[in-house]
């Protein structure tokens, strides 16, 4: 509505305002008779002035300041103590009324400040403050028919090379190189005034909490340690550094690959009865063919689950018909490497399990075969959910660096390993490495600091591997972890993978 239209419709504006710099108008209804009366009068903003008990000045600054470069300021109605500094987001200029403790005094090349009823008035001067040890003001207005002093939160900014962060309660001015606080506001009223004491001051501590500076780093080192174990969940990772969750909460993460990767139905029930010791019961399950063969030409994979302490074993296979002889080979590995025997080995009843070769060995080493009902996957669940695991690693893995499908194999490898390291749920948060070689005496086994999946990665060459005038490192992908070795196994695709601790790695980069 235009001042125009609001007169024809029997309304005049008496007073004006702003909101972050949008303009308001309140409305005074009266007869048109008296507005004629009083139109002098009602058409010239006033400002009140209110005295309480204290003596403390209450200015209702509808004032507008305007310098010679046609600048404005403008500021609603709220209480102000005239003594104290109002960081102002709509000043353009720093202006005080008291000319006391000034530095050398300067002129102010005929600038005015002007109210909202059209009066001017001078600024007699410009000069230099300090209000604190860290904030120091260049060209302060003085204006002597101020009651009050303006602090412009956009000449600080750009004079400072500082941020102004608001909060509920209080402010924040922050150097933007240094990060360090330089000033502290807090709020009275509706206004935010410069605590001149804020060394002291609890509100600046407070806003040295509020800093997200070092709550942004943690996050950063939750999202990268959550990409080096293969998307862990978050809940793991919160009772593996609980520090990083010191003032996090694991629902504030949220990752679309794992989204994408780990998407599944409602989980099977878990079975509550365990066995006492490792390697009593032994869970298997196969699982393919795969569509897209690995880089050694494997379409499946078999799995081997200790009961007890969850520990998994993995072996890829080009055909099911394996599952015989890694069966035995795994067993054997049992008796010589654990001292240990398997009572009891727990599967579905695929036609892999039911060889006659596979049972005869079973029945000569008193081993009881277990399997599920027909058409009932449910029942092996403890492999079902492990299967479901390391294929929301491969996934994952693959979807975040864009990798070939036909680098499943090495994923699936490299999830296996990092899931014997990550602590599970249905061992009381241990790691299955960690519940076995507590409970049996296991051959040392190697690890290394975890990578992110497809990760650049620079192998060193040794000196048969180059020359004097060639490259010393040859630039490879990370894909897991070397099987009996202490080693990483980098891929580099011209020639076939290879295995080294001699890895340098460009941070959490991915290729």
């Amino acid at each position: 509505m235009t001042r125009k239209t609001m007169r024809n419709r029997g309304f005049e504006p008496w007073t004006f305002r702003s909101c972050l710099g949008y303009q308001h108008f309140v409305i005074n209804d009266n007869n048109r008779d008296q507005r004629k009366k009083d139109s002098k009068k009602t058409s010239i903003a006033t400002v009140a002035e209110i005295k309480t008990e204290a003596n403390v000045a209450e200015k209702a600054s509808a004032l507008v300041v305007a310098t010679d470069h046609g600048g404005k300021f403008l500021n609603t109605f709220t209480p102000v103590i005239n003594s104290a500094w109002i960081i102002d987001f709509g000043a353009i200029d720093h202006m005080t009324f008291d000319s006391r403790q000034v530095s050398p005094l300067r002129p102010s090349s005929q600038k005015t400040v002007s109210t909202a009823n059209g009066n001017t008035t001078p600024v007699i001067r410009e000069r230099s403050l300090t209000l604190t040890d860290t904030l120091n003001l260049d060209s302060v207005l003085v204006v002597p028919s101020l009651d009050y002093n303006l602090l412009s939160v956009s000449q600080i900014t750009a004079a400072l090379s500082c941020i102004v962060i608001f909060l509920p309660e209080f402010c924040v001015i922050k150097d933007i190189q240094t990060r360090q606080t330089i000033g502290c506001g807090i709020k009275r009223g509706k206004l935010y005034y410069l605590d001149l004491q804020s060394k002291d001051s609890n509100k600046l501590q407070q806003a040295l909490i509020a800093d997200g500076s070092e709550e942004e780093k943690k996050k950063s080192e939750i999202w990268l340690w959550h990409r080096r174990l293969g998307h862990a969940s978050f809940g793991y990772l919160k009772k593996l550094f609980p520090s990083f969750f010191a003032k996090s909460d694991i629902s504030g993460f949220r990752c679309d690959i794992c989204e994408l990767a780990k998407s599944h139905c409602v989980s099977f029930p878990l079975i509550l009865n365990k066995s006492p010791f490792p390697f009593m019961v032994i869970h298997s399950d196969v699982w393919g063919p795969s569509k897209v063969p690995t880089l050694s030409g494997s379409r499946w994979f078999v799995t081997f689950i200790d009961d007890c302490t969850r520990m998994t074993w993995l072996c890829l296979m080009k055909t099911k018909d394996e599952v015989n002889l890694l069966f035995q080979n795994f067993h054997k590995m049992i008796e010589t490497q654990y001292n240990a025997k398997v009572r009891v080995l727990r599967s579905d009843n695929g036609g892999e399990y039911q060889s006659s070769n596979l049972q005869k060995y079973l029945e000569g080493h008193d081993i009881i075969h277990q399997t599920t009902c027909s058409n009932t996957p449910q029942q092996n669940g403890v492999d079902e959910r492990k299967n479901r695991h390391l294929l929301e690693v491969v996934r994952a893995s693959l979807i975040a660096t864009k990798t070939p499908i036909s680098y499943w194999g090495e994923a699936i490898t490299f999830g296996a390993y990092l899931i014997n390291r990550v602590p599970s749920s249905s061992i009381n948060f241990q790691t299955p490495l960690q519940a076995l070689t507590n409970v049996v005496v296991a051959p040392t086994v190697p690890n290394l600091p975890p990578r992110v999946f497809g990760c650049v990665a620079f192998v060193h060459l040794h000196k048969h591997q180059r020359t004097k005038l060639t490259s010393h490192a040859l630039q490879c992908v990370f894909v897991g972890y070397a099987l009996h070795k202490k080693g990483y196994r980098c891929y580099h695709p011209p020639i076939p993978s290879s295995n080294s601790t001699n890895v340098y790695y460009n941070g959490c980069g991915v290729s």
